[in-house]
């Protein structure tokens, strides 16, 4: 096991499924949560009949809290706890976004390259290749470190 992912989901079912398949075609041997945050019975429904063929643990946070959406941060601290308990990064790779297949074993072997680094971080492109908008501020800075991924689009938390 490499690392843990978790995906956290409200709706969005296409997207999310896309995310899935994603995930499930990436290379390298992980623990995948898809953390289903009071979505509609569809939603749900299509979440468990994917959870059954895509081999990743679906937990549906009306069982584990009663708190109506949003639970970003319950999904944050139960991802956290299980991640540090097993030793093991944690990567969160939101419903709508598509992962390459090589972009969380980047992430994981930038991650154990550099064990001083806390948190990696990665620059999400649009469908065009297009830099996201949160990120166009920074475009004119130089990071100190030069990260050897070029298109990422999740998170490594240690």
């Amino acid at each position: 096991m490499q690392a843990i992912v978790i995906t956290p989901v409200k709706d969005a079912l296409e997207a999310t499924l896309e995310t899935i398949q994603a995930i499930s075609d990436a290379n390298g041997v992980y623990d995948y949560w898809v953390f289903n945050d009071y979505s509609t019975d569809q939603t749900k429904k299509a979440l468990e009949t994917a959870s059954s063929s895509k081999d990743f643990k679906l937990i549906n946070l009306e069982e584990v809290t009663s708190n109506p959406s949003p639970n970003y941060k319950t999904v944050l601290q139960l991802a956290q706890k299980t991640a540090l308990e097993a030793g093991l990064p944690l990567i969160i790779v939101e419903s709508d976004v598509k992962v390459n297949q090589d972009t969380l074993e980047n992430l994981v072997n930038f991650a154990n390259d550099n064990p001083k680094v806390g948190l990696v971080g990665a620059i999400t492109h649009d469908a065009e290749g297009k830099v996201n908008f949160p990120y166009l501020k920074f475009k004119q800075l130089k990071p100190k470190i030069q990260p050897k991924l070029q298109e990422a689009l999740a998170f490594v938390v240690r």
